[in-house]
């Protein structure tokens, strides 16, 4: 199969373990065997739309981080924005004590940063 294959498995695969499902739980979950979603992860089958569909709603993701970029991932910067993607959408459905935490996480970060010294070349 092509890379664009590869790459939605991967997102699949990624997706799927974020959500502390296995194999089976998935394959369950949208009709078919534990066998046929790791040809899914592993690019060896392509996934149709309707089964991609199945998939994304299972696992509480837009259908759309599945596909952008997915045919310009060789270098990995469209599979990162892909996971930027998912992570905002997980934090947009966060409680929030979780989002409480993150935001102090990132003002933290964001001090930090500030207090660096600046390198001298």
């Amino acid at each position: 199969m092509s890379n664009t294959e590869k790459v939605i498995g991967s997102r699949i695969r990624q997706a799927r373990k974020e959500e502390g499902m296995t194999l089976k739980m998935l394959g369950t979950l949208v009709g078919v065997s534990f066998q046929q979603i790791s040809k899914y992860e592993h690019g060896i089958d392509r996934v149709s739309a309707e089964m991609l569909w199945k998939i994304a709603r299972s696992l509480r993701r837009p259908i759309d981080i599945f596909l952008i970029g997915a045919e310009e991932d060789s270098d990995g910067e469209q599979l990162f924005r892909a996971q930027v993607h998912i992570l905002a959408n997980r934090i947009m459905y966060a409680s929030a004590a979780v989002r409480r935490d993150i935001e102090q996480m990132l003002e933290a970060d964001e001090k930090a940063q500030r207090n660096r010294l600046p390198l001298v070349a």
